[in-house]
């Protein structure tokens, strides 16, 4: 088929017009539901399929229509709960880009300091500076970690730095071993539309004996 050149620059408009109109409707969703319904939209938590925050929502609104199903009394619990939680969230750019939010218990424990900096909606490292931004929580293994890993130290200074340690490394070999099985039975977990998976279970998986490793010389050091 032949277009003629008034023909091609109405399609091209209709395309332009089409495309302002779709991303107009994104805006307005995004706007509605305070960006806590869709998170595939922004990058507060990209990784899960949906952040259920209605209260949140809610409080734009004149209120929640009334919930019929059986199942209404625990789902509502659980929308407070998150709402609660997602009140607290440390909410500035440097944090949604590049900390811990987005790969979770996929990110790697590193026995010693890398040097490698936190990179955009990738790879945190041990890049605490960025990772934590203007807040002033910090990561507890990293910090014991960097005195652990200092030279100098006395063995039994080191030895009290691995038992201090080792239960911050077992508590999170737990979140990664839960967090695998979440994954293997939801596999949007840890999608996100642009950037596709930021983690897949196998990214699990070698967390879990990442730990373990770290686990291994940490015990070898309490032994000595």
């Amino acid at each position: 088929m032949i277009w003629t050149v008034n023909e091609t620059s109405t399609i091209e408009t209709n395309r332009v017009t089409a495309k302002i109109r779709f991303f107009f409707l994104i805006h307005v969703l995004q706007t509605y539901f305070k960006r806590f319904l869709f998170p595939n939209f922004h990058f507060t938590i990209a990784t899960v399929p949906f952040v259920p925050v209605m209260d949140l929502i809610a409080e734009g609104r004149t209120g929640i229509e009334a919930l019929r199903e059986k199942s209404a009394p625990y789902a509502r619990k659980a929308w407070t709960v998150m709402s609660g939680a997602y009140r607290e969230y440390p909410f500035t750019g440097a944090v949604v880009y590049y900390s811990l939010v987005q790969t979770g218990p996929a990110n790697l424990l590193r026995p010693q300091v890398t040097g490698y900096r936190a990179t955009m909606t990738g790879i945190p490292y041990d890049d605490l500076t960025n990772r934590r931004s203007i807040f002033s929580n910090q990561v507890h293994y990293i910090l014991l970690r960097d005195k652990y890993s200092q030279t100098g130290i006395l063995i039994e200074e080191k030895q009290a730095l691995a038992r201090q340690i080792r239960p911050v490394v077992e508590n999170e070999m737990h979140l990664a071993e839960q967090f695998y099985q979440l994954a293997m039975e939801d596999p949007r977990t840890g999608f996100e539309s642009s950037n596709h998976y930021f983690y897949v279970p196998n990214d699990l998986l070698e967390k879990i004996i990442n730990y373990r490793q770290i686990l291994d010389e940490l015990n070898n050091h309490i032994k000595r």
